[in-house]
């Protein structure tokens, strides 16, 4: 087993992962997909600002995951069933209000699935 930490602004992940390639390609391709929900989360706030601020949760858009844009290198993440998971998710498991809230866990659940499919 590698152990490495994973850290983009408040994105911090401990990865303990049975070594598939160097730590660095591991680290980077992790660093990658943590970017990438960032981004996606950051654009869809732009588009719904009540997702951030919301102390209840909240209905799932119509069109969601239309505006969650990921980069290439989270092609491994299902984007609908990222945004999904972010409202439904997280309000079915007792209520948990700010969607914000999940998404400490749905980074590193999504991180996780991305490395479980990644071929190195």
């Amino acid at each position: 087993m590698v152990k490495f930490k994973a850290s983009i602004e408040s994105s911090d992940l401990l990865v303990i992962i049975e070594p598939c390639d160097t730590v660095e390609n591991m680290l980077e391709f992790s660093l990658g997909i943590i970017g990438s929900i960032r981004s996606g989360i950051k654009t869809h706030i732009n588009a719904y600002p009540q997702f951030l601020t919301s102390l209840e949760p909240l209905q799932v858009p119509i069109e969601y995951g239309d505006d969650l844009m990921l980069t290439d290198a989270a092609n491994l993440i299902d984007e609908k069933a990222l945004i999904q998971s972010m409202y439904i998710e997280s309000a079915k498991a007792g209520g948990v209000g700010p969607p914000m809230a999940t998404v400490a866990g749905i980074t590193s659940e999504y991180l996780g699935q991305a490395l479980l499919k990644k071929v190195w």
